[in-house]
């Protein structure tokens, strides 16, 4: 037992994480299990343990950012279906219902998800301005979030276009 568990690899706790790495910890999202977890789920219960998590999360983030005035959150996962679209839809949700102004940019020049999240169109975005078909005042757009008391706003910029090869886009210097 204690060999097993001393080869053990995988991480299965945020002390796990925190041990092996120097990533800052902001928090976790308990597993959705009966939901639907691929959309805006903490407008369905601004009161669930998923909202409260990430209120958590939104709280550590402004106190890291103080420290080092950052405010880019970077979400980036191996491969593809891991949440990542889900998570910065919902993260991005919690901090405008904060009053905080959000934009989020739809960098997925493969396989785009974060347009469904939101039911917009992805036929101009972020490939689109850096191959220059577009201005970005043309593709940002504006989405409007309600709560119970008041009306809050974020804008959003898609992935746009799927490029033949997106990482032309790279070895071009565009990105």
């Amino acid at each position: 037992v204690l060999l097993r568990e001393y080869f053990d690899i995988y991480v299965k706790k945020a002390s796990d994480l925190i041990s092996l790495t120097n990533i800052s910890y902001f928090g976790y999202i308990p597993f959705i299990k009966s939901k639907n977890y691929n959309k805006i789920f903490v407008l369905d219960d601004l009161a669930s343990a998923e909202a409260e998590a990430l209120r958590q999360i939104r709280g550590n983030l402004e106190l890291t950012a103080k420290k080092d005035n950052s405010r880019v959150v970077l979400v980036s996962s191996r491969f593809s279906n891991e949440g990542k679209s889900t998570f910065i839809s919902n993260l991005a949700v919690i901090i405008a219902l904060s009053g905080k102004k959000v934009i989020i940019l739809g960098l997925d020049l493969r396989i785009p998800q974060l347009h469904l999240k939101f039911d917009l169109d992805n036929k101009k975005g972020m490939s689109d301005l850096l191959v220059n078909n577009v201005n970005l005042e043309e593709i940002v757009q504006k989405i409007k979030i309600k709560d119970k008391q008041s009306e809050y706003s974020l804008d959003l910029i898609t992935s746009g276009t799927i490029p033949s090869n997106p990482s032309e886009l790279i070895a071009n210097g565009l990105i």
